[in-house]
């Protein structure tokens, strides 16, 4: 019985992880592709003040994204088929969202005080109102019903045009600001298109009362923190940087991250695509959805074992074609990324999969934060020591610890 419904899922299945990977492409690997000539024409100083405005935006993106990704992708596959209920969600969703917009402001407004924010101030401005956009956008939606052929397209198409713009307009460092922008306005894009799409699916969409939100505050609040300690771990590690090391070695840092950050987003479309189906699969037959956890878990860790490989036997290739030579230094850095990669495969299937689809999001959330905080405690005291490569040292420390305390809570 399991295998004949796991053959029934797995046309979509497939058909949803590849539209997914599109998606990621547009996002991520577009900007994989013109890494090669923003850190030559920039430079590893204001490639780090690009790359530090990015890790703030990702801050405001977790912020306004509030766990939807998962919380809400749950609730719409259950609520697909009833469309009046499904459309009062939606109109409780939106509401919720413009509800985050003066929260992300004021945040914004508290963070630009500190030093390193203010070196380059516009950047923040610009990256704020990009995030805003990105963090509108109903993929969740789309994800829930799945639907992901639309998501795929817009993507590709305007983030295409983002390309297109930073190659032809970006011509010395000054320009990097260019960079940021071009995102902002496909994220504006995207989001329009994709708004409009939905609303051709389910018709219009009414906002809710503030006081019917309780529910939705209730379900997504603890997802929302386990979405958002990481971030704040970067950004706090990426402060400390700042603080403790040159702006060269931040650089440096950015540099191989966003190498090892476009290796960790490959794990998404297949996490995404199966989500939907663990969910429902849970609800009706549970020895079915057992077994499709493991599938997905050995198909995840045999993925982070090969990213694993290429990044620790061939790093000076990757670093020179994607960063260039200057970036060179950052060799053994991206090693250590590289270790990281399949404990993040072990930790995605059993902890924010397996644990979110039975709705131990609140258990899930206590093991991040004490992750989190032995691997900080662990930057703290060895940041001067070990420069960047605490960082990837200070994720081993992580996501080992959250995987024993994930295994010992079952």
């Amino acid at each position: 019985m399991a295998k004949k419904l796991f053959n029934k899922m797995k046309q979509p299945m497939l058909e949803n992880s590849f539209y997914l990977y599109l998606s990621h492409f547009a996002d991520y690997l577009f900007s994989i592709l013109i890494l090669p000539f923003i850190a030559r024409i920039l430079g590893p100083n204001e490639l780090g003040h690009l790359l530090l405005a990015q890790t703030f935006g990702l801050l405001i993106l977790i912020i306004m994204e509030f766990g939807f990704s998962l919380t809400a992708t749950r609730e719409v596959a259950l609520l697909k088929n009833q469309k009046e209920a499904l459309v009062k969600y939606l109109g409780k969703a939106f509401t919720f969202k413009i509800l985050l917009l003066p929260v992300v402001i004021i945040l914004s407004l508290i963070l630009i005080v500190f030093p390193v924010f203010q070196v380059r101030l516009h950047y923040i401005y610009i990256v704020l109102i990009g995030s805003i956009f990105q963090g509108m956008v109903p993929i969740w939606f789309f994800q829930g019903i799945e639907r992901l052929k639309i998501v795929a397209f817009s993507k590709i198409f305007f983030r295409a045009i983002g390309f297109i713009i930073i190659f032809i307009f970006i011509n010395d460092e000054q320009d990097a600001w260019i960079v940021l922008m071009a995102h902002t306005i496909t994220s504006g894009l995207i989001f329009s298109y994709l708004i409009y799409s939905m609303i051709n699916i389910v018709g219009r969409i009414k906002l809710s009362k503030i006081k019917d939100l309780d529910v939705l505050w209730h379900n997504s609040a603890w997802v929302f923190l386990l979405s958002i300690i990481p971030v704040i771990y970067q950004n706090s590690a990426a402060l400390l940087l700042e603080l403790k090391l040159s702006t060269f070695q931040l650089g440096l840092y950015f540099g191989t991250f966003k190498i090892y950050r476009s290796f960790n987003t490959l794990y998404g479309p297949i996490g995404q695509a199966v989500y939907p189906r663990l969910i429902v699969s849970n609800a009706k037959d549970k020895e079915s959805s057992i077994k499709l956890k493991w599938r997905v878990f050995w198909l995840m860790l045999s993925l982070g074992l090969f990213f694993c490989c290429i990044l620790i036997f061939f790093p000076k290739i990757i670093i020179s074609i994607l960063l260039g030579n200057e970036y060179l230094k950052a060799s053994r850095t991206l090693q250590l990324f590289g270790l990281v990669l399949p404990l993040t495969a072990i930790s995605h299937v059993l902890g924010r999969q397996w644990m979110l689809v039975q709705r131990n999001e609140k258990k899930y959330s206590i093991i991040l934060i004490i992750g989190l905080l032995i691997s900080f405690i662990f930057l703290i005291f060895f940041i001067n020591k070990l420069g960047i490569q605490s960082i990837p040292i200070s994720l081993i420390l992580y996501e080992l610890t959250t995987i024993l305390m994930i295994i010992k809570s079952k």
